[in-house]
Formats: C-alpha cells, sequence, structure tokens
C-alpha cells in the first residue's frame, strides 16, 4: 500500500454491546496493525493485544463480536477469495432494494454466463444493532441461496467495507441471525414457511437509524459492489 495514512482508528465492539477505541497517528505502525489485520481470520485467535506508549490492552476474542479499522484512506483492501466485494447500506437503502420490482425479476432469471452474482444480507450479532450489506459472491460459490450461506459464513469473520471508508469484520461466533434476498427456491425440507412479522423490522429500523449517519444513494452502493 503507497498511500499516507495519517491516521486509524480501530473500533472494539463487544457482545456487552459496549465498545472501546483506540488511535494510531504514525504511518509506521499504522502500515503493522494493517499487515496484522486479515479480516478473514482475525478472530482465529484467543485475544487481541494492543500497546500504547504507556499501557497494554488484551481482549478476549471470545468477548468481541466486530472490529472496524476506520481511515479515509482503506482502499486498497483485499476480500478473502469468496468474495469479489461487500458494502454497508443503511436500513432504508436495503428494504428500497430488496423491494425493487427490476431486482426481483432479475432475480427469477437464471444468467449461466454470469460469473459473479449480488445478494443482499440482514445480519444481526450479540449485542449489535443489525447490519445491512450488499455483496457480490463469485458465481461459483453460489449454485443456489443455501450454497451462498455456506460460503459466505464458512469462515470465523464476515468482513466488508464501511460507510465512513473503513473496513469490518464480525465475529461469526456470536452471529445469532442472517437473512438472505432473494430467497432460496430450494428451502431444506426442515424449514418453516413463515414470514417475518413487521413489528420486528420497525423495532430493528429505530434501533439502526441511531447507529447510521447519512447514506449515500442506493445506485452508489449497489455499483460499488458491482465494480
Amino acid at each position: 500500500m503507497n498511500t499516507v495514512l495519517h491516521q486509524l482508528q480501530i473500533h472494539i465492539h463487544k457482545t456487552d454491546s459496549s465498545s472501546e477505541m483506540f488511535v494510531q497517528n504514525e504511518e509506521g505502525p499504522i502500515k503493522h496493525i494493517l499487515r496484522e489485520f486479515q479480516p478473514d481470520c482475525i478472530f482465529n485467535r484467543d485475544r487481541i493485544v494492543i500497546v500504547g506508549r504507556h499501557s497494554l490492552t488484551c481482549l478476549p476474542v471470545s468477548r468481541l463480536a466486530r472490529m472496524d479499522l476506520v481511515s479515509e484512506q482503506l482502499t486498497d483492501w483485499i476480500f478473502p477469495p469468496n468474495l469479489v466485494n461487500a458494502v454497508e447500506l443503511s436500513e432504508m437503502e436495503f428494504r428500497a432494494l430488496v423491494r425493487n420490482p427490476e431486482l426481483r425479476d432479475q432475480w427469477n432469471q437464471t444468467h449461466p454466463q454470469d460469473v459473479s452474482v449480488i445478494i443482499f444480507l440482514e445480519v444481526e450479532m450479540a449485542g449489535q444493532a443489525p447490519v445491512f450489506l450488499v455483496m457480490e459472491i463469485a458465481s461459483k460459490e453460489s449454485g443456489n441461496q443455501l450454497d451462498t450461506l455456506s460460503a459466505v459464513f464458512s469462515g470465523r469473520a464476515l468482513c466488508f467495507r464501511m460507510r465512513n471508508g473503513g473496513v469490518a469484520a464480525l465475529n461469526l461466533a456470536h452471529l445469532t441471525r442472517v437473512t438472505l434476498f432473494p430467497g432460496s427456491s430450494q428451502a431444506p425440507l426442515e424449514a418453516w414457511p413463515a414470514e417475518r412479522s413487521q413489528n420486528s423490522r420497525l423495532k430493528e429500523f429505530t434501533r439502526t437509524l441511531n447507529h447510521l449517519g447519512e447514506p449515500p444513494s442506493a445506485a452508489q452502493a449497489v455499483g460499488t459492489a458491482a465494480g
């Protein structure tokens, strides 16, 4: 990475809903942190250790729900092999897109020549507000929606680009719910046919508004994922 990084913030989100932030302003240590931050395996350790000038902080991974690296210059981040791209959306963008008639028509069509597919995920972690994502998955990983879920959630972490220019990793050991759009046409035999209550979605919507800032346009979000 040749870009000069002037500041890096590390946001640690815990399963009890508390959080901590650490800041680094020197380019050398920032590059060291970025080399150590492998999003798809960052939670494959017992603890995260952060050393300050006069302190040492140990954070048990078993208590962490999410880790963010926040910097406007994080542009060259590489995704794990099964992901082409993943971008955070606001809930309003997310709901508008999954209800878009044109998108629904595309979901009902098959395109064997496509090298990737775009899906939408609503992800809930212990102690955290829901996260809304648009993701581009390599088509060989997406034979159907159930295969897609298996591919995306096969590791310890789920990685995506954040709305504020940073990158994030969710600790899948603390995943409490995931909803995939479009739905599956090949549901397992044990699946229960039912729709989510609108009351549940309203509560999530109100909670999410308290965590998100001014959103970009939905077209920009999808364009970024497709690019």
